[in-house]
C-alpha cells in the first residue's frame, strides 16, 4: 500500500500544481497581484509587444495542461516511461510560471525575466523526454505533446517579449542597432527556432504557439512597417511549413 502511494504522489504533484498556476493565472486576470496581465506591455510598449488578445492563448494552454494531469491517472498510461520521465518538468514548469505571473504582475521584470529562462529550460527538458520523434498514440499526442508543445511554445515567445519589456523599461538600447532592427533579427531568430524544432522533432504545435504570438504583433495598432511585414511573412512561412507537413505527420501516426 505504501508503495502505491508513493507512486502516486508525484502525478498528484503534477495535477496540484496545474491547478496552483491555473488559479494564479485567473486571479491575475483581475489584477489580484497590482496589476491585471497586460499592464507591463502597456506601461512599457516595445516593437515586440502582442495586441492584449494574444495572452487568452493561456486558456487554451491551462485547458490542455488541465487535460494532461488527468491523462496521467489513465490506467494505461502507468507504463508509459516518456510521461513518467518529463513529470517532474512539467510539475516544476508549472511553479515557475506562478512566479512569471506574480513577478510580472507586480512589474518585478527582471525575476520574470529569469523565471520565464527556467520556465522555458523545464519545458524543454519535458519534450526531449517526450521522444517527439517515436511513434506515439493519438491520445498521447494530442493530451500529452500537444499541451507541452504549445506551453513550451508559448513560454519561448513570452520569454522574449519579457526581456524586451524589460529593457524598454530601464530605457536600454544599441546605439549600433536601431529597435526596428532589433525586432526585426529577434523575430526571424524566432521563426528559424521554430522551423528547427518542427523539422528536427516533427512537431508542429510548438511553431503554433510561435505563429499565435506574431499575429499578436503584425495586429498591434500602430506597428510599424518593417516589424509587420517581418511578421508577417514568418507567419506565412510558418504556416505554409505547418500545413505542408500536417498531412505527412498525420499519415505517419496512422
Amino acid at each position: 500500500m505504501p508503495m502505491i502511494i508513493s507512486k502516486q504522489l508525484p502525478k498528484f504533484f503534477l495535477l496540484l500544481a496545474v491547478g496552483f498556476a491555473t488559479a494564479l493565472y485567473l486571479f491575475s486576470l483581475k489584477g489580484g497581484f497590482g496589476n491585471v496581465l497586460v499592464q507591463p506591455l502597456v506601461l512599457y510598449p516595445t516593437l515586440l509587444s502582442p495586441v492584449s488578445f494574444s495572452f487568452y492563448i493561456f486558456a487554451l494552454l491551462f485547458v490542455g495542461m488541465l487535460g494532461l494531469s488527468l491523462f496521467q491517472f489513465f490506467p494505461k498510461q502507468r507504463t508509459n516511461k516518456r510521461l513518467a520521465r518529463s513529470r517532474i518538468y512539467l510539475t516544476a514548469g508549472m511553479l515557475l510560471f506562478g512566479l512569471w505571473v506574480m513577478a510580472w504582475c507586480y512589474n518585478l521584470l527582471f525575476a520574470s525575466a529569469i523565471s520565464a529562462m527556467l520556465l522555458v529550460a523545464m519545458l524543454a527538458r519535458a519534450a526531449m523526454n517526450l521522444e517527439l520523434r517515436a511513434a506515439a498514440k493519438p491520445s498521447e499526442i494530442w493530451l500529452l505533446r500537444a499541451p507541452t508543445m504549445l506551453f513550451f511554445g508559448w513560454a519561448t515567445f513570452l520569454t522574449v517579449v519579457n526581456w524586451a519589456t524589460l529593457f524598454q523599461s530601464l530605457k536600454w538600447n544599441l546605439k549600433w542597432l536601431s529597435p526596428h532592427a532589433w525586432a526585426i533579427l529577434l523575430m526571424i531568430a524566432l521563426a528559424l527556432l521554430s522551423l528547427w524544432i518542427c523539422f528536427r522533432y516533427l512537431d508542429l504545435f510548438f511553431i503554433s504557439a510561435v505563429v499565435w504570438g506574431f499575429v499578436g504583433i503584425a495586429l498591434k495598432k500602430g506597428v510599424s512597417v518593417s516589424v509587420s511585414r517581418t511578421a508577417w511573412l514568418s507567419i506565412f512561412v510558418m504556416a505554409l511549413v505547418v500545413l505542408i507537413k500536417t498531412p505527412r505527420k498525420l499519415l505517419e501516426d496512422v
